[in-house]
């Protein structure tokens, strides 16, 4: 009969935290973004009302800008720019920064229904809406 040592409890419970750590630290390495080269450009511009991360040669769908189809569009609201690892960040736009896109095309998104139900009055409202958003490609960060 051959006797095995058992290792202390405490020992036990550090390598199964240094397990579940580890397993967390891959998980999150998956889901990080992807390491920017010192030679790309990105910017934070705002329109719309929300703000995007964009870089050079991103597609990207943003609120209807009324711009016609092959058209370019400066955006002027730069909050943040990194070319070539030099970051500026503005308070609150960066001073003569742009980003130049052009516009690919108008698309809609998906059909947001919204239902009101009262009860007893036997009254009910449906509507629907479907977003329309300009899809550009960015060409130029400066």
């Amino acid at each position: 009969m051959a006797t095995t040592k058992k290792q202390p409890a405490s020992v036990k419970a550090t390598a199964d935290k240094a397990k579940k750590t580890v397993s967390k630290v891959k998980k999150l390495a998956k889901k990080a973004p992807k390491v920017i080269n010192d030679n790309d450009a990105l910017a934070v511009i705002a329109t719309g009302g929300k703000q995007y991360l964009v870089r050079e040669g991103q597609m990207l769908n943003v609120e209807r800008l009324g711009a016609k189809e092959g058209d370019n569009y400066t955006f002027d609201q730069v909050l943040l720019i990194s070319i070539g690892g030099d970051v500026k960040i503005g308070s609150p736009m960066v001073a003569g920064a742009k980003v130049t896109a052009q516009v690919e095309k108008e698309v809609r998104g998906e059909k947001v229904i919204t239902q009101k139900y009262k009860n007893k009055t036997r009254s009910a409202i449906k509507r629907g809406h479907r977003q329309t958003y300009s899809r550009v490609k960015i060409l130029e960060i400066k």
